[in-house]
């Protein structure tokens, strides 16, 4: 509970309940939308930006006075829960200073309107508001700081405002991904990562600006990276820009059985197309590595009397059962992706037994050889076995 002297919330964990969205707010009506995660109990806002500083969303640059109108001075990224919606961006803050800028509503990237010249030496502070499209809309705010520096100043300018990286997966550690470029060949200039996360698997040289892998990818964990990149010069000048890293697939997973049966049992009169058992498997990897075949493993001495759908893994009786000569089938099946991943599954088929066989005589005709002046009622004069 969170009160005005408290800053505690108690999450109770409760089984059979989806992800939970909360809104939490205060006297004056002003709500923070919250998620709360189902596993862990971490507690996030539902719309967040991707650059952080202790836990305020900052972004700066700087920017000469005489920078004409239109030049991009940085680019902000909001994320949202759902992955289908859309965020926009806007100004707030002193008119005064919203009126020199302007934001792209759907890329994030803030521009000149106009020229700053009688601001050299001014810091000019504003925020970016991300709205995305929920009803009730759900927000977040980020702070933006730009400095005006003098027209005779170099100021290290990236080429471009957002830079894409595509990488396979399995990209070793200390492969290069690209260079952060700069348009202006500016001395002494330092790169880095702003506020990287822990988990970040990608460093950047601070003298060249190359970008490399400082740990082990996994596309199937996460598949897309967002992160700041900081250009320092000496004289204290500096910009930032959007770096996105995209990992392509590579087919590293085999494919993994869902609700896979260990036993089963079918009667033994049970005609031929019957089906037994339908198999599903799921891949990690994307198409066409991800699309999965079932086969029956053939082994030494395994009858025919089962066989599975290449594609929909249906398990049908494929010629007559007979409890009699075989009471458990044992079989193993194998889902396989395109690149030749495999996961074998085995298990068992119990025949139960149907009444399919007339009764037997132990012998085709009997003989009986009795002495009819000892012969009492009720006696046993032959015993005959069926079976």
């Amino acid at each position: 509970v969170l009160t005005n002297k408290t800053s505690i919330l108690t999450v109770q964990a409760l089984d059979g309940v989806p992800p939970l969205h909360y809104s939490m707010g205060g006297g004056d009506n002003r709500q923070k939308p919250l998620r709360i995660e189902k596993l862990t109990g971490r507690i996030h806002p539902k719309v967040v930006f991707t650059y952080h500083l202790q836990q305020i969303y900052k972004y700066s640059a700087t920017v000469s006075a005489n920078a004409r109108e239109g030049e991009t001075l940085l680019m902000v990224s909001a994320s949202d829960d759902d992955s289908d919606d859309t965020v926009e961006y806007s100004l707030m803050g002193d008119d005064h200073i919203t009126q020199s800028f302007r934001i792209h509503p759907r890329h994030g990237t803030l521009s000149l309107v106009k020229t700053l010249n009688s601001l050299v030496g001014s810091s000019l502070n504003l925020a970016v508001r991300a709205t995305d499209q929920a009803n009730p809309p759900h927000q977040a705010n980020a702070q933006v700081s730009i400095s005006v520096l003098p027209d005779e100043v170099t100021i290290p300018k990236f080429s471009s405002s957002h830079y894409l990286f595509l990488i396979p997966e399995d990209s070793a550690i200390g492969t290069v991904i690209g260079k952060l470029q700069q348009t202006e060949d500016v001395s002494d200039v330092r790169f880095s990562l702003v506020d990287a996360p822990a988990d970040l698997p990608f460093s950047v040289e601070r003298a060249t600006g190359q970008l490399l892998v400082s740990r082990s990818l996994d596309r199937e964990t996460k598949e897309v990276w967002r992160f700041v990149a900081r250009a320092d010069a000496a004289n204290s000048a500096h910009s930032m820009a959007m770096v996105t890293v995209r990992l392509s697939d590579v087919n590293d997973n085999a494919p993994s059985f869902t609700g896979a049966y260990d036993r089963l049992v079918i009667s033994e009169d049970a005609p031929v197309g019957t089906t037994v058992a339908v198999f599903s498997a799921i891949d990690a990897d994307r198409s066409p590595g991800g699309r999965i075949s079932f086969s029956l493993v053939e082994k030494a001495g395994s009858n025919k009397a089962f066989t599975v759908d290449a594609e929909s893994g249906w398990l049908v009786v494929a010629a007559p059962l007979d409890r009699e000569l075989q009471s458990v089938a044992e079989l193993v099946i194998r889902a396989t992706d395109e690149g030749g991943l495999f996961t074998d599954h085995p298990f068992k088929i119990e025949i139960t037994d149907v009444n399919d066989e007339a009764p037997q005589f132990d012998e085709n005709f009997y003989i009986v050889y009795v002495d009819s002046s000892i012969l009492t009622a009720g006696q046993i004069v032959a015993r005959v076995v069926v079976t």
